[in-house]
């Protein structure tokens, strides 16, 4: 029996939770930069646009190679070369070479090795732990992800006037690099898939992620809500530092605490999956978790300008519900899903979500230049309040969540079958 704190799991944890050590900072040092030297809200979008682009198209492959190839190697390569990337762009800042042109392009390439890495990370967890510890497991991540990001986006907006951009992205950079130093030393066990990766066909594999969402129908259902959700949902933080700036005439203190805020309500989330029953004995919870967040944004845009204290609270709670419905749904994927099979459905997922986002972010960034934040947030934070209602009416959802629901049952059955 494998305990959760083994060697592996330790190592992957902790190299995880030094790589999140400097992207909150890093992250807000970027943006603020895009902010101030530009002022475009176009850029920002086009930026978020590249990053989802580039995740929707090559996500349904990169769950195929997690599942295929050495998860260990995609894990390292995939930390190694995001510093290299992050250290390249702190350089091109602090040498005044950075233009938006080549901003978009190491994004891209960034984003590249994110699109890699995830799914080899998610298929990776379950094989180190077993699939009791794996709400712990998961949690246990996110809350390490959590604080570690909270302490970025805390000190972000102070660091940047104290340190400037260059020092935060190299701090990112630093922090990949000696992550993927600590996921040298996992040793990760093989899965059928991967012995027998020289005798299937790549194709093949694909079209079993495919084979095996199309089976699920509540999963399926989520994933319609999903896109629909991530198209309605990409305002809210694209055109925050242009609403903290220019809006609230705040400055990148405010910004750096409302996505402290955001995480560590997410925080609060973990722990309470982590260390108790509360959210799988109250479904609900999940169930009833979209249509607040949207109403608490929509309050957060209507409170006075001068108001920068009381939208804290609300952002920590809207990342609490936030962190209840995404922790919690990725372990049910996990539970449901055959060890070897999972690469390709995390991939497949992330593809199916997603979709829609890229269009949302380019027109985000168009419409942010025309229009009035406050009014812009509004009508896409109704639309998000819509997506949840919808969400909640999902038959069969609480014995999907439950882990019980017969349709996914059937669909690990099926692969399994069709992998003997």
């Amino acid at each position: 029996m494998k305990k959760l704190f083994n060697k592996d799991f330790v190592l992957l944890w902790l190299g995880m939770a030094v790589s999140q050590l400097g992207v909150g900072a890093g992250n807000i040092g970027l943006m603020w930069w895009i902010q101030s030297s530009t002022g475009s809200a176009l850029l920002l979008g086009s930026m978020a646009m590249v990053r989802t682009i580039v995740s929707v198209v090559l996500s349904p492959f990169s769950g195929v190679v997690a599942d295929r190839f050495s998860k260990k190697a995609i894990i390292v390569l995939g930390d190694v070369f995001r510093g290299l990337f992050y250290g390249t762009l702190g350089w091109l800042v602090y040498t005044n070479q950075l233009t938006p042109a080549i901003l978009l392009t190491v994004v891209g390439c960034n984003a590249i090795c994110t699109t890699f890495f995830n799914p080899a990370v998610t298929a990776t967890v379950p094989l180190l732990v077993t699939k009791a510890d794996l709400p712990r497991a998961n949690s246990l991540q996110q809350i390490t992800s959590n604080l570690v990001t909270i302490v970025g986006y805390a000190s972000g907006g102070v660091l940047v006037a104290l340190l400037g951009v260059p020092m935060l992205l190299a701090i990112n950079a630093a922090a990949f690099l000696l992550s993927a130093l600590s996921e040298m030393f996992i040793s990760v066990p093989q899965t059928a898939a991967r012995v027998g990766a020289k005798t299937s066909h790549f194709w093949q594999d694909l079209k079993e992620g495919f084979y095996y969402a199309r089976q699920n129908r509540v999963l399926i259902e989520i994933m319609k809500v999903a896109a629909v959700l991530n198209f309605v949902w990409a305002p809210s933080f694209i055109l925050l530092p242009k609403f903290v700036q220019e809006y609230l005439g705040a400055s990148s203190e405010l910004y750096g605490y409302l996505l402290a805020a955001f995480t560590v309500g997410t925080l609060c989330a973990s722990l309470l999956i982590a260390f108790t029953k509360v959210v799988e004995r109250n479904l609900w919870l999940i169930i009833h978790s979209i249509t607040p967040q949207a109403l608490a944004f929509i309050i957060a845009t209507l409170l006075p300008t001068s108001w920068h204290a009381a939208r804290i609270p609300l952002f920590l709670f809207m990342g609490f519900l936030n962190g209840v419905a995404n922790i919690y749904f990725g372990v049910v994927v996990q539970r449901t899903t055959a060890p070897e099979q999972l690469g390709r459905v995390a991939g497949l997922i992330n593809t199916m979500t997603g979709a829609l986002q890229p269009l949302s972010q380019g027109l985000t960034g168009y419409l942010g230049d025309l229009f009035s934040i406050p009014v812009i947030y509004i009508v896409a934070n109704s639309l998000e309040a819509l997506c949840g209602i919808r969400f909640s009416l999902i038959p069969n959802l609480r014995s999907y969540l439950a882990s019980q629901d017969e349709s996914a049952m059937q669909a690990q059955a099926a692969l399994s079958g069709a992998n003997d």
